[in-house]
């Protein structure tokens, strides 16, 4: 019974807080970073947090992201992109899909870029997990 409620205690406490940057983070202060970048947002920040685009936008035909694409769609505050850039058809320059580390990079810069464009509002940046996971090497 001791185990369990232990067990309980910790993977709540474990639950409210994140590591960033290799210390704890309790969720409040998440929370607190949250709520002042939102209450600048206008209706057209709202309204593009609530889009959400293929990847398939964002890149070119060997699947590199393309950026002008992308600020083009950061400029419109688009903040959900879903997906990932590799080829259901064929190889493209000798590979199906990117690596870990590749698409580590493709997210981190359709990060860097959007906020440059949008006023500093992050993204979220999902992987189809039926489909996705299965895709990146």
């Amino acid at each position: 019974m001791l185990k369990s409620w232990l067990s309980a205690v910790s993977y709540t406490v474990l639950s409210l807080a994140v590591v960033n940057d290799g210390h704890f983070t309790l969720a409040d202060e998440w929370e607190t970073q949250v709520d002042s970048i939102m209450a600048n947002f206008t209706t057209i920040d709202i309204v593009g947090q609530m889009t959400e685009i293929a990847v398939y936008g964002l890149t070119n035909s060997t699947y590199q992201l393309d950026e002008a694409a992308l600020r083009e769609y950061a400029k419109l505050h688009v903040g959900s992109y879903i997906g990932l850039p590799m080829s259901v058809l064929g190889e493209v320059d000798g590979k199906w899909a990117l690596t870990t580390a590749e698409m580590r990079d493709f997210v981190h810069r359709i990060q860097e870029i959007s906020m440059e464009e949008n006023g500093g509002h992050p993204m979220i940046y999902g992987v189809d997990a039926a489909h996705g996971n299965a895709m990146v090497t």
